[in-house]
């Protein structure tokens, strides 16, 4: 540190120095940023006015072992972060779905808007629930006595995509159904119930992942309908409303539904063939009767 001088060639090379040991150490985007603030804010706030002095290096070096030790001891529960992200994107798909289904029952294009506008607002939240995932990950892997969070987080790292799907299908779909309204024509009462189906469904899928095994499995005296029971029914009722009526906008939402109803079971431990053969299975008993 002494014999680098300083400069802004100098705290560059430290920066740099700092993140690729972060990188090194196998730290994720997180910490590798907070390792390379650290190492500017070392070399750059030295109090100092004879010279470098090694005491604020130290001070820097107490200050990460101790960090380290606390976090080690007295971790977070990764689980519960990541928890606290996806709880507010369920609430607000589940709030949006229903709005537009009741929108789609009362033909009422401005509630229809409404909903629009809440589901504008998820993607900034499912930002924030990859964000958590990345902490929670590094939380798990640095400290010893959360290795068992691991696997509780992998529910979620695998539903993350397919429920970023399901918000910008949702959007979409409750953009066809301001459409359909804006024309003033009423909406088949099966649509908004197919809708309806979707909201539950979301419910279920965020049950799941908190208690995997909860929203999939049908519960013992309940209603029987799982979590994939209601996005194969929105998508079943979906249809009987195609078959029944030949209109673009009709259609526009109908593919939607669908969509969304894939994507849900995907997130729910589906692959992407599997979820495909349990919509057509759908589609052809719809045809069947």
């Amino acid at each position: 540190m002494f014999a680098m001088g300083t400069g802004p060639l100098q705290i560059g090379a430290v920066v740099a120095l700092a993140m690729a040991t972060a990188m090194f150490l196998g730290a994720g985007p997180l910490l590798v940023t907070e390792a390379g603030v650290t190492a500017l804010l070392v070399i750059t706030l030295d109090p100092s006015t004879a010279g470098p002095s090694p005491d604020r290096f130290l001070d820097a070096l107490v200050g990460c072992g101790v960090a380290l030790a606390v976090h080690s001891l007295l971790p977070v529960d990764p689980k519960t972060i990541v928890e606290q992200a996806a709880r507010p994107i369920f609430a607000d798909l589940t709030a949006t779905l229903e709005e537009a289904s009741n929108a789609l029952a009362v033909g009422d294009p401005e509630r229809a808007e409404a909903a629009l506008w809440r589901a504008r607002e998820i993607d900034a939240r499912v930002a924030g629930l990859r964000e958590a995932l990345e902490a929670g990950y590094e939380t798990a892997r640095l400290s010893p006595s959360r290795r068992r969070a691991l696997k509780r987080l992998a529910p979620y790292a695998e539903a993350a995509d397919s429920l970023d799907l399901v918000v910008r299908n949702t959007r979409v779909l409750v953009r066809a159904a301001v459409g359909l309204l804006r024309r003033g024509e009423p909406a088949p009462s099966l649509l908004s119930e197919a809708v309806l189906d979707l909201a539950r469904a979301v419910e279920g899928l965020a049950g799941y992942l908190e208690e995997p095994g909860r929203g999939l499995e049908e519960p013992e005296g309940g209603s029987g309908a799982t979590t994939n029971q209601f996005a194969l029914k929105a998508a079943e009722e979906a249809t009987v409303v195609l078959n029944e009526h030949n209109d673009l906008a009709i259609s526009v939402l109908v593919g939607q539904v669908r969509s969304t109803a894939v994507d849900l079971l995907r997130a729910s431990g589906l692959h992407l063939d599997e979820a495909a053969g349990e919509l057509d299975g759908a589609v052809q008993r719809v045809r069947g009767h």
